[in-house]
């Protein structure tokens, strides 16, 4: 009995068992999908969090978080406005207009605040140099608690260091200064402004004041160690342009500048070694491929030193420094009546971008002076000075807005570069519309009236042509 009553039970937790463990198994079902519902629901607040972070980075100009960030954002919700805005915050940053204003556009699609995409409009506005239009909003901007200060402040001073109007930059400097005594950046855009203005001992002591309050600020670092190669004391100088290496921002100035260095102590593997790590880092950068080829050029390897070139000379660089080595290189290997062309070239921009450079300290009296700025922004641009001739082109449309000689070399510079970047066709669209016809056009208009036959107006045509 004993034994059939043992068995009895024992079946009964034998049947038992396995619809327990049904439960249970249907329980830990309900409750993963109750987490994942929770998650996919908490995607958006989680890609949020994550581009705020990237924010943060992109106004410390850190690229290698706003990377990691927004990549984390855009992996957890594909369509994470607060990444976009921060990518476009970055771009903004560093000068790239066109792009910034394209993820800004994105970020206000997918939904990130109305007050967010105004201030990023303002800024990108005031640091391309619209200051008769930014300049009025920046009392309201510096008023709005909800804005970070320094930011906009940075980027007001920027534009009007573009617009050579430094009185007003450096008083917002020294506003900035006075608020926020522990931040480095205004001293190094003081420091920046004095070398603009050719005073390297007030340069000298700006940048060390950022750098005593942050060691490794990097544009005062890079800054000082420029200002103290181009001082002939290339012993001080390496160990901050060696603080430069770490920023994505500054690093391929900082490279050539610490190579260059190198090289005038008598370290020249370390300026190799330098100099290789960087060209993998940025292998179009122009500083480094003429730093590069002016080292092989002077151990004799002038054929390498035109490989190093070649394919920017062939896409039509119109850098003088390429156009220079690549001569010079050229010379070596004995093609004299190649490196000519490329001599003359060179020399013939050096002259002109001198010439432009000579006629900046007259805008201190005329600040006004639309033809000077055009004359100058035309010459940088048109003998590869690119960031600093569309800086002055860009100061011209704000002072002219529909200034046609401006708005075609703009329009003559983007359709060289839609050739390997198609995003610039708008640009390339907008500033040849606004140039208007060519002057050889209004002039074969002139002669050639609308009634006259066809063969009337190919003669004309022609004449004019020809004149």
């Amino acid at each position: 009995m004993v034994s059939y009553v043992g068995a009895g039970k024992l079946a009964d937790k034998s049947t038992n068992k396995p619809r327990r463990s049904r439960v249970r198994t249907w329980w830990l079902l309900v409750l993963l999908v109750g987490l994942l519902n929770i998650a996919a629901w908490q995607r958006p607040r989680v890609a949020n969090w994550l581009g705020q972070l990237a924010t943060i980075a992109a106004s410390s100009d850190d690229a290698a978080g706003v990377e990691r960030w927004t990549g984390w954002a855009k992996w957890v919700y594909p369509e994470a406005p607060q990444a976009e805005f921060a990518l476009a915050r970055q771009q903004r940053r560093l000068g790239e207009f066109e792009s910034a204003r394209k993820h800004l556009q994105r970020a206000r699609i997918w939904g990130v605040s109305s007050g967010q995409v105004e201030l990023e409009q303002w800024l990108t506005t005031a640091q391309s140099g619209a200051m008769s239009t930014a300049g009025p909003q920046l009392a309201a901007l510096l008023g709005n608690d909800g804005f970070n200060q320094a930011e906009v402040v940075e980027a007001y001073v920027q534009g009007y260091v573009r617009m050579r109007d430094f009185q007003t930059a450096t008083t917002l400097l020294q506003a900035w200064i006075q608020d926020f005594p522990d931040d480095p950046r205004p001293h190094a855009w003081l420091g920046l402004i004095f070398v603009e203005q050719r005073a390297t001992e007030p340069a000298e002591k700006a940048f060390r004041r950022a750098l005593e309050i942050d060691p490794q600020q990097p544009l005062a670092a890079i800054s000082l160690g420029q200002l103290l190669a181009e001082a002939k004391q290339p012993d001080e100088a390496i160990p901050y342009l060696q603080i430069g290496l770490a920023e994505d921002r500054y690093a391929a100035g900082a490279a050539a500048s610490l190579a260059q260095a190198l090289r005038d102590e008598g370290r020249g593997e370390e300026a190799d070694e330098v100099l290789l790590q960087a060209t993998k880092r940025f292998p179009e950068d122009h500083r480094l491929l003429v730093e590069q080829a002016d080292r092989l050029i002077e151990r004799g390897e002038y054929q390498a030193a035109v490989d190093t070139l070649q394919s920017a000379v062939e896409a039509g660089t119109r850098r003088r420094e390429i156009r220079y080595a690549y001569a010079t290189a050229l010379r070596g290997l004995g093609r004299l009546e190649e490196a000519t062309e490329h001599f003359e070239y060179a020399s013939e921009a050096a002259a002109a971008t001198a010439e432009a450079n000579q006629q900046i300290s007259r805008l201190t009296d005329e600040p006004s002076n639309i033809e000077l700025r055009y004359a100058i922004g035309a010459a940088h641009l048109n003998y590869g000075n690119t960031e600093d001739g569309l800086m002055w082109l860009m100061s011209v449309l704000e002072l002219a807005p529909s200034h046609p000689a401006t708005h075609r070399q703009l329009a003559d510079y983007y359709e060289r570069k839609v050739v390997s970047q198609p995003e610039f066709i708008a640009a390339l669209q907008r500033h040849r519309a606004l140039a208007g016809p060519t002057p050889t056009e209004i002039a074969l208009t002139e002669v050639a009236p609308t009634d006259a036959s066809p063969s009337e107006a190919t003669d004309s045509s022609d004449a004019a042509s020809r004149e």
